[in-house]
C-alpha cells in the first residue's frame, strides 16, 4: 500500500493507521512529500508542483518494487492520487481519495503573496488548525469544551511539528498551486480499478463538493462520510477510518494483501 499525505504534513500522519494495516497483513509505504518531513529541500519554488510528486510518486513504487498498489491519498496527496488514478491505472489495484478535490482551485494568485508575508508561520498554522480541524464546528454539536480545547492544543502542536521540518519554498507554491490547480473532472472516467471516496462529516463546502465531485465523476466508486471528523479523518476518527479503509480492501479484491 502506498498512503501520500496532504500539505504541510509527513508520512507521520498515518502512524496510528498504519499499525492497523500491518496488523492485517500489508506491506504499507507512506513516504515524505519532496519539501516535507525528512524528504529532500530544494529551496527553489520551481521544483514544487503537482507534476514533481507524481512523478515522485511512481518513482517510489518502481523503485521499491511495490506492483500494482492500494493508493491512498489525503488532501493535496489524494490530488497526486486522482493524477497517478487518471494516468496510470495500471500500477493501482485501488484508489482511496481522502477529503480531495478534482475541482479547479479558486486562482486566488494573492493567496501565496499572503504566505511569504507569514513571519515564523505561527499565522498560517492557526488558520490552518481552524481551517483542516472539526473543532470549532463540533461545538455547535456539543463537544465538551474541555475536549475541544484538548484537540485544538494537540492540533496545533502536530502542525507546527510538520511545518517546522517544511521547506519555506514548497510552503510558498504548494499553498499557491492548491489554489491555481488544473480541473482533473474529465479525467476521472479513466479510473476503473476499485475506489473508495472518503470525506469527514465536517469537512468544509468546497472540499466536500470535490468529494461529490469525485462521487459523480467515478459512478462505479463506494462513497463513506466519517462521522465526527473534519479535514483528517484519519486523525480525528481513527477507527472508523480504519474501518472503512479494511472494508474498502476487502472489497476491493478478493487476493490477498
Amino acid at each position: 500500500m502506498l498512503l501520500l499525505h496532504g500539505f504541510l504534513g509527513s508520512g507521520e500522519q498515518w502512524d496510528a493507521n498504519t499499525a492497523v494495516l500491518v496488523a492485517a497483513g500489508y506491506r504499507v509505504v507512506r513516504p515524505d512529500h519532496r519539501g516535507h518531513g525528512r524528504s529532500t529541500h530544494t529551496g527553489d519554488e520551481t521544483s514544487y508542483t503537482f507534476e514533481h510528486l507524481y512523478r515522485d510518486a511512481l518513482a517510489v513504487i518502481d523503485g521499491l518494487r511495490l506492483g500494482p498498489v492500494h493508493l491512498v491519498g489525503h488532501s493535496m496527496g489524494g490530488l497526486v492520487a486522482e493524477f497517478i488514478a487518471t494516468r496510470d491505472g495500471e500500477r493501482l489495484r485501488s484508489a482511496v481519495f481522502v477529503d480531495c478535490s478534482p475541482l479547479p482551485g479558486p486562482g486566488d494568485s494573492a493567496r501565496a503573496d499572503r504566505i511569504r508575508r507569514f513571519v515564523g508561520y505561527r499565522v498560517g498554522v492557526e488558520r490552518l488548525v481552524r481551517w483542516s480541524s472539526p473543532v470549532l464546528r463540533h461545538v455547535s454539536v456539543g463537544s465538551p469544551p474541555g475536549q475541544t480545547a484538548a484537540v485544538r492544543k494537540r492540533a496545533l502542536a502536530d502542525l507546527e511539528r510538520s511545518v517546522a521540518k517544511l521547506d519555506p519554498a514548497a510552503f510558498v507554491a504548494f499553498g499557491h498551486r492548491l489554489a491555481s490547480h488544473d480541473d482533473v473532472r474529465p479525467f476521472l472516467g479513466a479510473i476503473d480499478v476499485p475506489t473508495t471516496i472518503v470525506v469527514g462529516e465536517y469537512e468544509f463546502a468546497r472540499l466536500r463538493k470535490g468529494a461529490e465531485a469525485l462521487r459523480e465523476g467515478i459512478p462505479h466508486a463506494a462513497f463513506v462520510e466519517i462521522p465526527g471528523a473534519g479535514h483528517s479523518p484519519n486523525l480525528e476518527n481513527p477507527a472508523a477510518f480504519d474501518a472503512a479503509l479494511l472494508t474498502h480492501l476487502t472489497t476491493a479484491s478478493g487476493q490477498l494483501p
